[in-house]
């Protein structure tokens, strides 16, 4: 499922459980700055890009999750069987204390920021929010992850989001947090 791919996603100066499966906030973020993030992925000659179907860590109900559909610029939540097949981001939460990074920036293996082709290190990921230190991965699962095995099981330690006012300031916000509830 979407939650384990993420927790288990693994690149050079990372190890499973660093990553996580976004809020519903966090991929708001994403779909807020994709153009951005796709140019840089393509300095990378990167082609993965932002257009598509992606869960969140967030539920609506113990048989539905919500996703966020980002194909032909809608940022539109839905909720959707747990059993459903779509794809997965994973995100980073990195500690650059520098404070280099910034939307787009490319983080490299170390969880710092430096300009492309100036240094030999690993890029892992892309800053999408630089206050709240996350990047996305430089690739996403494919098209064909649930949310969970099992669509009638309430996720124990996650709110259920009914409200859409909720997904942005209170439920489950903290990707990190609901994907170690998911899997636990």
């Amino acid at each position: 499922p979407a939650a384990e791919y993420c927790y288990n996603y693994t690149t050079a100066g990372t190890k499973a459980g660093d990553w996580h499966l976004p809020s519903f906030a966090e991929a708001k973020k994403i779909y807020d700055v994709q153009d951005t993030l796709n140019s840089s992925l393509r300095s990378l000659s990167i082609s993965f890009y932002f257009g598509s179907t992606f869960w969140t860590s967030n539920e609506m109900n113990g048989t539905n999750a919500i996703y966020i559909l980002m194909n032909y610029g809608l940022s539109s939540d839905y909720c959707s069987e747990k059993t459903y097949n779509y794809h997965a981001i994973p995100v980073l939460h990195y500690h650059d204390e520098e404070d280099f990074c910034s939307v787009g920036s490319v983080l490299y293996e170390d969880k710092k920021c430096y300009g492309i082709g100036t240094t030999n290190k690993t890029p892992i990921g892309i800053v999408f929010d630089p206050d709240n230190r996350l990047a996305v991965a430089l690739s996403a699962a494919p098209n064909n992850l649930k949310f969970s095995e099992d669509a009638t099981i309430n996720v124990p330690g996650t709110e259920d989001c009914t409200n859409l006012l909720k997904y942005y300031t209170t439920c489950g916000i903290d990707g990190k947090v609901n994907t170690a509830e998911i899997i636990a």
